[in-house]
């Protein structure tokens, strides 16, 4: 799934705007490693290992990005010595079908929109008229 982070941008305008879409509310704990992510699935354990599909896009107003967490297809019988839990909360606003916007809270924030669709230029259009409606 692609992330398009949109640069100097205050996550008030965001807050502001999203209150007028549906909102999907999620906490996640992953499990993280040398090795890399770990998460609990239906009662197992399973290793994520990072993936890239493109490389790292960035223009003036965007920050393109294609990275994303690939399911080890076995379940891990055992958790690394050497880990740390981290607690996400995620809230998800449905933009549009193909456009979601991210905002996922722990001790650093972090926020962002993500898309399935491969059809870039016509994301980040839908994407700035989005944010020309804080104006």
């Amino acid at each position: 799934m692609t992330k398009i982070y949109v640069k100097n941008t205050d996550i008030k305008i965001f807050e502001k705007l999203c209150k007028k879409f549906p909102k999907i509310q999620k906490n996640d704990i992953l499990i993280l490693s040398k090795r890399g992510i770990y998460k609990i699935v239906n009662d197992e354990l399973f290793l994520y290992k990072l993936r890239n599909k493109q490389n790292l896009i960035i223009d003036n107003k965007y920050i393109i990005t294609d990275f994303y967490w690939k399911k080890l297809k076995n379940p891990i019988m055992a958790i690394p010595y050497e880990h740390h839990v981290l607690k996400i909360s995620k809230e998800e606003y449905k933009i549009t079908d193909d456009i979601q916007f991210v905002f996922e809270k722990n001790t650093i924030n972090d926020f962002y929109f993500q898309t399935k669709n491969t059809n870039i230029e016509k994301v980040i259009n839908e994407i700035s008229s989005f944010l020309s409606n804080s104006k």
